[in-house]
């Protein structure tokens, strides 16, 4: 039944496409006026600015051009696609070239060939062109185009280019309906109306001479009467009879229901009285009338989701009824032919006499109330693009197998068809886009056609849901097409999975491939659909068992070759899972679908099984000779680690492979390995080493070959990536004691090189600096000579540039330590416990730190008065040296402030030997003390002062703290930087130790005496500053000083400032000569160290001559008159001024200005007072002294482990000096022991400092041992 009613109404509307042409072939007729119509003055008059309607060929062009015009300013004008513009350029070239037989004519092509090359290109009207869309803006540029040439053409001289326009306009309109035929779907009303003008540009053939003009208007006159007689018997086909209803449309449809000749003669006389112009101009009628109703057709305000877009479907379509009924009655003007008195050419009255607003013609009660329009068009539509589909695809069989085919598959012929049955249906091209992709779905299933062909009809609907959105289609519509695109996906889904199954090589095969590659070309990634799930599950499980299959085949073959699962069938497989996974990520560049990702299930199972094979191969013994090859082992790691990466780049989830349990034990070895090798690493870095500077003012080559072989092994572990951090923060620890150990052991042979430059006697200096030091140093060393013997040349030390460089060696170490530090993510890693358990408090080992202060009282075994030349040796009670200290010469209250790391588990007994250096021979005993270094008493973490008195005369002060050694990172790290620090400080005070004689000898009292001498007034030359430095050498070494009594003018009369600065000139002269060298060769860092130091020095050398050390003792030294200190403290005022310089590269003055002066610059407050008031002032202040004692900064390993701590540390320490520094308690107890009477006092005093010290630990901050160590 539904093919009958196809088969009747396609017939239907290609007989009406055959009467339209068959009246385009006819000539052209004008309806005259009836006889009580008078003419109209527009009809029978001409006038220079308008044509007659019956003057020649000149009205017709007239009518279209106007018509074209009308139509570029109508708002609901239809856009053609984009894609079509690409289309006209090609065909206009292949015209202008020749290329296209059906538009050969060599006018056209001449034509054709300027628009493409002149007006087509233009940049303005290709703009005008994508922002329009509308057809009459390529129309009209064409027509004056062709208008302008064939003007200039001779033989169209005598006015018959008019006529020669009109044919070329005519192909013209045929060639961009071509165009759009090949595009694709296409609205209807955008045919129609090139349709439309076809039509009107069918005239009648030219006259063949001019002067015939008197026939042809008979001709028309006759052609009036016979249009208006045809009209009377409402054929609207003028002399047409059955046979001329035949022609291409009629005859095809004709095939395609394979109709005889006889029936189709018969179909053709049952239509003859039935399809003509007068019935489809009244489906139309009809069409319009029912928008207006309850029942609208084909659609109605239910079929749409929103109500504007129904109003927006509803104008839409009104206007494209309104137009095509108006092309067909200016086609057959006797369509509308009345007895009213209108113009034929006022359109708005032949509109009027429509009667559109009638409520006749009703469809109730009428069985078929169209001509044209079948009951179920959508129906019959789709019958008929069945029979289409069909036919066409049967004619493709026979072609050859190497020609180009359409992928849309229906000829030129069944578009047009579809077209014009689709445009009198009304149906849209949305309902004929969805149904023709669901045609195809259906033939791809069947495997009639190939999956090419649904890409193009998705590509099809692409292009029209850019020109009409699919939110705007109607419901049906939408339904129908969401029912396609899941019919599509099911259809090529299931292809893949087909593919995977059937194909030898399965998802390696190309049939895969292709099936996959055509999937994804529809960008459907979701399955969650019952039978895409199933499909879905199918593939993931197919692909895993052929991954399986192919991993197991190859495994096979290499475990052969191998001989067995080394790690070079590890290797091996790893390689070939690799290969795999690249060629699989080459083939399927992304997923197939949600859930289907071939790459990632092929690499999931094949890693799977290469893991368990990698574990097999790990605990298998290696070949001979091979058992600690861990390079091989490492190679595998990488390997593992790749794949893991590779893995986790396809996963949607973290793959859970575990490397570290399988090469946990060749970590473990490497670790054992590096740390034999780095006890060469110092030895190997410092044999190449020249000690010149590899930068300016920067360290020689062995610092920096020994932090790259540290660097070499911290980033391959840290490269390592290890997955479990407790681990690796274990494998760090070990690699920084490690480290650690290497760095003490350079700091070591850094020391002795360094006291091998220093115990040079007569060293070579620049040449920079030897001519600025010759003559005062020349003078010097001659005069202390004389005094003191050789051995004492040693107080005018001149520095190279080579001990220079070790200094900066040591600070460059620090630095790169806090990088290495960095680098290995210390902080992060100590957050885990990797220490063994804690042993029983008597088998754990602690770390004591003991410095040596300073001794008091020395004297000479012999009993001369010769002054000690001392030095400090710690040992153990079985005798073992631990530490010595470096030695204070001609000093009988030595202060070296040296500190040693001394290790011990438990309690132990431990000797401090205090030795006088002799040049041969032994060296003399001046004192032993004891000392018991108990972990029990230094629980609370404290550093505690001891003072030792020695088993002959005098005493030693120590300062003891103590922490528990550590097996952490920080630890070791804390005890490599402390290792510098010391090796850094032994330096720059052996740098200072060098120059402290000559401050000894120049800041000394007699000195200052010297200033009080008649004549000091005159400014000194070098030879009386070294004639006071003889006087001050020989009181030093006990030689008698006489003095001539002054006048009494010269007595009273005190030393001018430039007498004073005179005295010490000599000691400038000889910084100046040596800070040359140290700056020029020091590093910044270095040199402020350096020069901080000796400030130090400095004013411990001043405070020296005003006070003694704070002691219980009784002193001999005498408290200065009014004169004498205010020499001392202007001396320290000049050398402040001269280490500031002006701040030009000087010290700054945060440095030089420090507690200590301020301190020493107090004690011109004091120093007069009176013993009571003295007495009185340092118990007021003693609170706030014991106070600042008490939360002093503790200097634990743990605080210096990096730069950061350790500048932290000495901010804080910095910040208690600036809070205590009004604090003057010690200066005034130290002044006390200049006074009679006072011992007991101070012993009281010292006594409760120290009971205080130990009774009273930081608030907040005294942890307990065992609490502090067990995390």
């Amino acid at each position: 039944m539904a093919a009958d009613t196809a088969l009747e109404y396609a017939l239907r509307v290609a007989t009406l496409q055959a009467i339209l042409e068959h009246r385009a072939s006819l000539p052209r007729e004008q309806p005259v006026a009836g006889p009580s119509s008078a003419p109209s003055p527009s009809t029978t008059t001409s006038t220079p600015g308008r044509r007659s309607h019956h003057d020649g060929g000149g009205s017709l062009f007239a009518f279209d051009l106007g018509s074209l015009m009308g139509r570029d300013s109508s708002k609901s004008s239809p856009k053609y696609p984009e894609k079509l513009l690409k289309v006209i350029d090609t065909t206009l070239q292949r015209i202008a070239m020749g290329q296209e037989a059906k538009y050969s004519d060599q006018r056209f092509r001449r034509t054709a060939a300027l628009f493409w090359s002149s007006t087509w290109p233009d940049k303005s009207f290709q703009r005008q062109l994508r922002e329009s869309r509308k057809i009459e803006d390529i129309i009209l540029p064409f027509v004056t185009t062709a208008t302008k040439a064939l003007k200039k053409e001779e033989e169209l001289a005598d006015g018959s280019w008019k006529w020669e326009l009109n044919n070329q306009i005519s192909l013209f309109l045929e060639l961009l309906s071509d165009s759009l035929v090949s595009v694709g779907p296409v609205p209807a009303e955008l045919t129609s109306r090139l349709e439309g003008y076809r039509t009107r540009l069918k005239a009648d053939p030219p006259p063949p001479e001019r002067d015939k003009a008197e026939s042809i208007k008979d001709a028309d006159r006759m052609s009036v009467r016979s249009g208006q007689a045809g009209h009377a018997g409402g054929t609207g086909a003028g002399a047409a009879g059955p046979e001329g209803l035949k022609g291409k449309g009629t005859e095809g449809v004709a095939k395609l229901w394979g109709l005889s000749d006889e029936a189709f003669q018969s179909k053709l006389r049952e239509l003859h009285g039935v399809c003509t112009e007068q019935a489809a101009l009244e489906d139309l009628k009809t069409l319009l009338k029912l928008l207006n109703t309850e029942h609208p057709f084909p659609y109605g305000p239910s079929d749409f989701s929103d109500n504007s877009q129904w109003v927006a479907y509803r104008a839409a379509e009104v206007s494209t009824l309104s137009q095509m009924m108006l092309l067909m009655m200016q086609s057959n003007p006797s369509l509308t032919q009345s007895s009213d008195r209108h113009s034929n050419g006022d359109l708005s009255t032949r509109m009027d006499g429509l009667k559109l607003n009638g409520n006749s013609g009703s469809l109730n009660g009428i069985d078929d109330p169209f001509t044209y329009i079948p009951p179920d068009p959508r129906l019959a539509y789709r019958e008929l693009l069945t029979r289409c589909l069909e036919w066409d695809l049967e004619v493709l069989k026979t072609l050859p197998e190497d020609e180009d085919v359409s992928l849309s598959v229906l000829s030129q012929e069944h578009v047009a068809l579809l077209g014009e049955c689709a445009m009198r249906w009304r149906l849209p091209a949305s309902f004929r886009s969805w149904t023709f992709l669901e045609a195809i779905v259906d033939r791809c299933e069947q495997g009639l056609v190939p999956p090419a062909c649904v890409h193009e009809a998705t590509g099809m609907l692409a292009r029209l849901s850019q020109e009409m959105s699919i939110d705007t289609w109607a419901a049906p519509d939408r339904d129908g097409l969401q029912a396609a695109f899941l019919r599509r996906d099911i259809c090529l889904f299931s292809a893949v999975e087909s593919a995977l199954i059937h194909s030898q090589n399965g998802y390696h095969s190309p049939d895969f491939l292709e099936a996959v590659s055509d999937w994804l070309a529809l960008d459907a990634q979701d399955v969650s659909h019952p039978s895409l799930q199933r499909a879905a599950t199918s593939i993931v499980e197919r692909a895993r068992v052929q991954a399986y299959k192919s991993y197991i085949n190859e495994a096979s073959e290499r475990f052969e070759f191998e001989g067995g699962k080394t790690r070079g069938f590890a290797m091996a497989m790893a390689g070939w899972v690799e290969s795999q996974a690249k060629k699989l990520n080459k083939k399927f560049m992304e997923p197939i679908a949600d859930g289907v990702d071939v790459v990632q299930l092929v690499m999931l199972q094949q890693l799977t099984l290469w893991f368990r094979d990698l574990e097999d191969a790990m605990q298998s013994p290696p070949p001979q000779g091979q058992e600690h090859d861990w390079e091989e082992a490492f190679a595998l790691y990488r390997k593992a680690q790749k794949l893991i990466d590779m893995g986790n780049a396809f996963a949607t989830e973290p793959l859970n492979f575990a490397l570290a349990p399988i090469f946990e034990g060749m970590v473990n070895v490497w670790l054992d390995e590096t740390a034999l090798k780095t006890r060469q690493w110092a030895d190997q870095a410092l044999a190449v080493d020249t000690f010149e500077p590899t930068t300016e003012n920067g360290p020689s080559s062995s610092v920096t070959d020994l932090f790259d072989s540290f660097r070499s092994a911290s980033n391959f572990l840290m490269d390592l990536r290890w997955s479990d951090e407790e681990q690796l923060a274990a494998f760090a620890t070990r690699l920084a004691k490690t480290f650690s150990l290497s760095i003490n052991d350079y700091c070591s042979k850094m020391e002795q090189l360094f006291s091998g430059d220093m115990r040079q006697g007569d060293v070579q200096q620049p040449a920079q600096t030897a001519a600025k030091q010759k003559a005062w140093i020349e003078k010097a060393k001659s005069t202390i000579a004389s005094l003191q013997g050789e051995r004492k040349i040693q107080a005018f030390f001149n520095f190279t540039a080579a001990s220079c460089v070790k200094l900066n060696n040591v600070e460059a170490a620090r630095q790169q330590l806090d990088k290495l530090y960095q680098e290995m993510r210390v902080d992060e890693l100590a957050a885990y416990d990797t220490s063994e358990p804690i042993p029983m408090p008597e088998q754990q080992n602690y770390l004591f730190s003991v410095k040596i202060v300073l001794a008091e009282g020395l004297a000479m075994p012999d009993g001369s008065t010769k002054l000690p030349d001392s030095f400090v040796i710690l040992s153990d009670e079985h005798g073992n040296r631990y530490a010595k200290s470096r030695t204070i010469y001609d000093d009988t209250d030595p202060r070296w402030d040296e500190t040693f790391d001394i290790p011990v588990r438990g309690s132990a007994w431990f000797m401090a030997t205090i030795r006088h250096r002799n040049l041969a021979g032994k060296h003399d005993l001046l004192g032993r003390a004891y000392l018991r270094l108990d972990p029990s008493q230094h629980v609370d973490l404290i550093t505690k002062d001891v003072l030792l008195p020695l088993d002959t005369k005098g005493h030693i002060l120590l300062r003891i703290s103590m922490e528990g050694e550590r097996d952490d990172i920080q630890f070791h790290f804390g005890r490599a930087f402390r290792w510098l620090k010391r090796t850094e400080s032994d330096m720059v005070r052996t740098f200072v130790d060098k120059m402290t004689p000559v401050l000894r000898h120049t800041l000394s009292r007699a000195s200052i005496k010297s200033v009080l001498k008649p004549g000091g007034s005159n400014p000194l030359d070098y030879n009386q500053a070294l004639d006071k430095l003889s006087a001050a050498y020989r009181s030093a070494i006990g030689n008698v000083e006489y003095s001539i009594p002054l006048p009494a003018s010269e007595r009273k009369r005190p030393p001018t400032d430039a007498e004073i600065e005179t005295a010490i000139h000599p000691l400038f002269d000889y910084l100046d000569a040596n800070n040359h060298t140290l700056a020029s060769t020091l590093s910044a860092d270095a040199m402020q160290s350096v020069m901080a130091k000796l400030w130090k020095q400095i004013l411990m050398t001043v405070e020296a001559l005003i006070v003694p050390p704070l002691s219980d003792k009784p002193s001999t030294m005498r408290a200065l008159s009014d004169g004498e200190l205010d020499i001392a403290l202007k001396w320290l005022k000049f050398l402040r001024d001269f280490f500031y310089a002006g701040g030009e590269g000087g010290v700054p003055l945060s440095v030089l200005q420090n507690a200590k002066f301020n301190e020493i610059l107090s004690v011109r407050i004091y120093y007069d007072w009176s013993t009571d008031d003295l007495m009185e002032e340092c118990i007021r202040g003693f609170q706030n002294t014991l106070k600042h004692k008490a939360t002093k900064p503790s200097k634990s390993l743990l605080s210096q482990r990096n730069l950061g701590t350790i500048r932290a540390r000495k901010s804080a320490k910095r910040a208690l000096n600036t809070s205590s520094a009004g604090n003057s308690t010690e200066m005034i107890m130290r002044i006390l022991r200049m006074r009679q009477g006072t011992q007991e006092f101070l012993a009281q005093q010292i006594q409760t400092i120290s009971v205080v010290k130990l009774d009273n630990p930081r608030k907040n901050g005294g942890r307990s041992l065992n609490k502090r160590f067990s995390n």
